[in-house]
């Protein structure tokens, strides 16, 4: 604080508040010179005039439009006070001055929120305010989700043996049955192969089983024969059943589209609908083109891939979905994979194999 003369107009007026008010006044105007007239009457005021601050421009209430005060604004306009004061009339500590701050930062914010609120950014593409659809993903209720999606189809293999397969074995088989289609081994390499994990060290005993199996040289059963039960017939009974339900499987799994002629179609049972796939294989002097229709009982996705290259499609509810592929090599398995969307864990995997020779039965 400067030190002022005992005769100052400070010095004259013991009021507290009234210094303070004058030291403010003092600060806000530009330095005069004492021996100035308009010195010399702001020092004689401040002997009559109780209340300096009459120097400070203040702005007049009266002239205030009210009406037309923001209500954000209007909400603390009991508590305008001078910036050198706090609402009781109390000169400001140096440590009330974040307070300040802090109060003003939150009634900015606020502002700029409200701002925005009733003036919404566009988009670019927007000339005005447009409501939009929520993502029909997310509206589409899902459907329940299932431990086996796949179990339906298994056990209607329509084996020429009438038997009760139990599931644990229909489910090993079935992952077998995926992973060998996408091979390019012989039919009955595969089959041998589907099911020689449940039988270790029996590989020649397979072979010799499937041979007949593959000629059609297995008799048919008489009609009135009863249900087999898996578990109870002898181990060579069980070798073949294992091989006829993979050959079934397999079937089902594999597709041999024949170039520039009629799609090869396959059916999966599922307990919540059909899936269907059907895939058409075409050849022109430009370009090979293999393509590939499914029927989804339920919101999924296909995926379709081979030789580097990969198409993938989808959907939020049962329906169509169709993928394809360019630049195909003929006899060569290109994998389609489908994954519903309740069971992503569990997905089904079909070959697409496309051929120039032969037909499809």
């Amino acid at each position: 604080m400067p030190n002022y003369p005992e005769n100052s107009k400070f010095a004259m007026n013991k009021d507290p508040e009234a210094k303070i008010e004058a030291l403010f006044t003092w600060l806000l105007n530009p330095p005069l010179d004492d021996s100035s007239p308009v010195s010399e009457e702001l020092a004689s005021s401040s002997h009559s005039d109780p209340n300096p601050s009459r120097w400070i421009d203040q702005p007049d209430e009266s002239s205030w439009d009210w009406e037309a005060l923001d209500p954000l604004e209007s909400e603390d306009i009991d508590g305008i006070y001078p910036p050198h004061l706090n609402p009781e009339g109390q000169p400001l500590e140096i440590g009330e001055i974040p307070a300040v701050q802090d109060r003003f930062q939150a009634l900015l914010k606020r502002r700029i929120q409200a701002e925005m609120q009733s003036n919404l950014p566009l988009f670019p593409w927007e000339t005005t305010m447009m409501d939009y659809e929520d993502d029909p993903c997310e509206v589409v209720s899902s459907p329940p989700v299932l431990s086996q999606p796949w179990m339906l189809q298994l056990k209607q293999l329509n084996l020429p043996v009438p038997v009760q397969l139990p599931e644990s074995l229909l489910t090993q088989l079935l992952n077998q049955c995926q992973q060998v289609a996408q091979s390019t081994l012989e039919e009955g390499a595969k089959l041998v192969q589907a099911v020689e994990n449940l039988f270790p060290n029996q590989f020649l005993t397979l072979n010799r089983i499937a041979r007949p199996l593959l000629l059609g040289e297995l008799r048919s059963p008489q009609k009135s024969r009863p249900t087999l039960v898996y578990e109870e017939v002898q181990q060579s009974q069980k070798m073949l059943l294992s091989l006829l339900a993979a050959q079934k499987i397999l079937q089902t799994l594999t597709l041999t589209p024949v170039v520039n002629q009629t799609s090869i179609e396959r059916n999966w049972e599922t307990e919540l609908g059909s899936l269907k796939v059907a895939a058409h294989y075409t050849r022109t002097e430009q370009k090979s083109q293999l393509r590939v229709e499914a029927f989804l009982p339920c919101a999924g996705t296909v995926q379709f891939q081979g030789e580097g290259r990969q198409a993938i499609s989808k959907r939020c509810d049962p329906g169509y979905l169709s993928v394809e592929l360019f630049d195909i090599i003929g006899d060569r398995p290109y994998s389609l994979v489908i994954e519903l969307e309740n069971n992503p864990e569990a997905p089904l995997m079909f070959a697409i194999q496309p051929t120039h020779m032969g037909s499809q039965p």
